[in-house]
């Protein structure tokens, strides 16, 4: 492998530890319950051959890692069966393709009556915001709150917002820059970086209220349904709960040196207790998110570029923290 950057290696690292996670935690599972051969025949040779090329990589760029992860999925495993109602007899690996049907989950856990247990691994910096859900703004209200008071005229007004708010970044961008008049987007004339992060300072607070805008709106929107049914019906899959038989496994590490610190294993249940006790903060001025307190943490609505801020598309991210002891 080439020498690589620092950030370049993080995002490789990233790139493969959730997988191998995913699939080592199921390798344990099915080892610990007796049926590791059927599991192992069950992986395509494709994905096997990806598998191994994953290993491989991370073995090289951090050891350290590699190795970590070939403990803490027996730690998880082992809390796993314990939580379960019922001893495992068969575990599958959702495939990309059965993503769809399956929402959420990534492994299907099943016992010997047949029942099955649908599994979300999350693996996530310690104290770190997970996220859940996100979605194209200009659908999401319509996607995932169709069923609450006026839900298509929130979508049109909050698309309009955005256009016009989109209209309006790049009228005082070519204007600072002294570009001419903006024609709605973003063309041959504009050579400065099209990712927030890369604009100079004195420029970023323009693509801040752009997005300040769009979390104020939702979180009077939000505060508004919050005494709704049917809002509060459709918060579950904003939690992560896209099924009403999903379990959730969120996994929490350290680095350096690397220390899988929590495990926090949450039964299908647990999603409506949490939502019946949320409430909204009040929303921040200038703040391009607004949070949400629950029982056992906070539920973060965030307004993001869905690539890059100089195309008219935004996505709406939600992320829980979880409220954790130190250990």
């Amino acid at each position: 492998m080439p020498t690589l950057t620092l950030a370049q290696k993080e995002a490789f690292l990233n790139e493969f530890k959730g997988t191998i996670f995913e699939y080592r935690l199921a390798w344990a599972l099915a080892k610990s319950g007796g049926f590791e051969v059927s599991f192992l025949a069950s992986l395509p040779s494709a994905a096997q051959a990806r598998l191994e090329e994953y290993e491989r990589l991370i073995w090289q760029l951090d050891p350290a890692l590699a190795k970590s992860l070939e403990q803490w999925p027996l730690e998880v495993a082992a809390q796993l069966q314990a939580a379960l109602p019922a001893s495992l007899k068969a575990i599958n690996w959702v495939g990309r393709q059965e993503k769809q049907a399956w929402q959420e989950a990534d492994l299907l856990a099943q016992d010997a009556a047949g029942r099955t247990y649908p599994l979300s691994l999350k693996l996530s910096k310690d104290q770190a915001f997970v996220n859940t859900k996100s979605g194209g703004a200009k659908s999401f209200l319509t996607q995932y709150f169709s069923a609450c008071p006026h839900a298509a005229a929130a979508q049109a007004e909050l698309n309009n917002l955005i256009e016009r708010g989109f209209l309006t970044l790049g009228m005082e961008l070519y204007q600072q820059q002294n570009l001419g008049i903006f024609m709605g987007c973003f063309d041959e004339r504009w050579i400065l970086p099209h990712l927030p992060g890369q604009m100079p300072a004195e420029l970023r607070p323009l693509i801040w209220q752009y997005y300040s805008k769009i979390a104020a709106y939702l979180a009077q929107l939000f505060q508004n349904w919050q005494r709704e049914a049917r809002f509060q019906a459709a918060l579950a899959p904003i939690f992560g709960f896209g099924r009403p038989d999903l379990w959730q496994v969120n996994c929490f590490y350290q680095k350096d040196p690397w220390r899988l610190k929590h495990t926090i294993i949450l039964p299908p249940p647990w999603v409506a207790e949490q939502i019946k006790a949320l409430h909204w903060r009040p929303y921040e001025a200038g703040a391009i998110y607004f949070n949400g307190e629950f029982p056992e943490g906070t539920l973060q609505i965030r307004a993001k570029p869905m690539n890059v801020f100089t195309v008219a598309a935004l996505k709406i991210n939600c992320a829980l923290r979880h409220r954790l002891s130190e250990s």
